[in-house]
């Protein structure tokens, strides 16, 4: 069984996330990297992670899926490191550079889990050298819950967070509030309202 059909397979049995029977997430994908001992997952585990104890999961339908965005990306990232760095790199080590290369929300989900994300940089860093650069360019976002408010007071914390040189990641609902998930403030003492 190949990666993909893993992951589908863990996205099918998604309880939490309701567009899951038809979208592997990035997380879904990880997941099914860590099915056999590779490299990542023991990199994983010595940096906080606890795998959760599931079995090899059989793929339950024949239905169409979409791969997420973020999973698209991250493995489009993996290829052109694998790929940069002469084809044989380990592919597990090389999406875990892609994911966190990415949007944030693999980060939230990672350290939700209680990896150190520092200590996993490190290691990703010692393993692969420069190429694991990006791991240290990430932006730190809030692992508090995500804010949800109206499209007028939304923008306005939006236009705050920017003046004070902060990312956030944002998305607008159908009931017309907006949700936001701001970057960590790096002032000692600072929060986010």
């Amino acid at each position: 069984m190949q990666l993909i059909d893993i992951a589908r397979s863990y996205a099918e049995a998604d309880k939490e996330d309701a567009e899951a029977t038809t979208t592997i997430r990035l997380h879904h994908y990880l997941e099914a990297c860590m099915v056999e001992d590779t490299r990542a997952r023991r990199m994983l585990t010595e940096t906080g992670f606890t795998i959760p104890e599931r079995p090899r999961p059989e793929p339950l339908g024949d239905g169409g899926f979409r791969l997420d965005p973020d999973l698209n990306h991250a493995i489009g990232w993996a290829r052109g490191m694998r790929a940069g760095l002469g084809g044989d790199a380990d592919w597990s080590l090389c999406f875990l550079v892609g994911g966190l290369a990415g949007t944030g929300s693999f980060d939230r989900w990672l350290r939700r889990r209680g990896v150190d994300l520092d200590a996993l940089c490190r290691s990703l860093s010692e393993e692969l050298g420069e190429a694991a650069a990006v791991c240290g360019t990430r932006p730190r976002y809030s692992l508090d819950p995500p804010i949800r408010l109206p499209k007028p007071e939304a923008e306005a914390l939006m236009r705050d967070l920017r003046s004070r040189g902060l990312k956030f990641m944002m998305n607008y609902k159908d009931d017309g509030t907006i949700i936001i998930i701001p970057e960590e403030d790096p002032a000692p003492g600072m929060s986010v309202p």
